[in-house]
C-alpha cells in the first residue's frame, strides 16, 4: 500500500489543499407556475484532503463559465486554497486557462483598480 499523500495527513486549515468533481445530471423541479417544468443540473463537489470536509454548489452546466462562479463562491466561503487537484475535463482546462491569463495580466500591471481588472476581463 502507498504511502498517503502529506496533504491528507498533516494539520492544516481546512480546503488548503482541495479536490474538486461534478456529480451527475439532477433534475430540479421549477414550481412557481401553474405548469412545473424540470430543469438539469450538476452539483460541483469540492472535498477538503485533511478533514474531508465538503462544499457544494450548484452549477447549470459542465462550462468553463459556470465552473468560475462556483470556485469563486468556494474561495469566498473558505479560506483560498493553495492546492486544488481535478480532473483533466474540459471545463477544468478553460478554466485554468483563464486564470493563467488573469495571473499574467495583473502581474504586469500591479497598480490596476478592481474596475479596471473586471473592464479588461470582458
Amino acid at each position: 500500500m502507498a504511502s498517503l499523500p502529506a496533504s491528507s495527513v498533516c494539520q492544516v486549515k481546512p480546503f488548503l489543499a482541495s479536490g474538486v468533481d461534478y456529480a451527475g445530471l439532477i433534475p430540479i423541479t421549477e414550481v412557481r407556475t401553474r405548469k412545473p417544468f424540470i430543469l438539469e443540473a450538476y452539483i460541483c463537489i469540492f472535498v477538503c484532503f485533511a478533514t474531508k470536509a465538503v462544499h457544494l454548489d450548484l452549477a447549470s452546466d459542465l462550462s468553463s463559465e459556470i465552473f468560475l462562479p462556483a470556485f469563486r463562491h468556494f474561495i469566498a466561503c473558505s479560506v483560498p486554497c493553495t492546492h486544488l487537484h481535478c480532473d483533466c475535463g474540459p471545463n477544468f482546462v478553460g478554466s485554468n486557462r483563464q486564470l493563467s491569463k488573469l495571473q499574467e495580466f495583473l502581474a504586469d500591471n500591479k497598480c490596476l483598480t478592481d474596475k479596471q481588472v473586471e473592464d479588461k476581463m470582458t
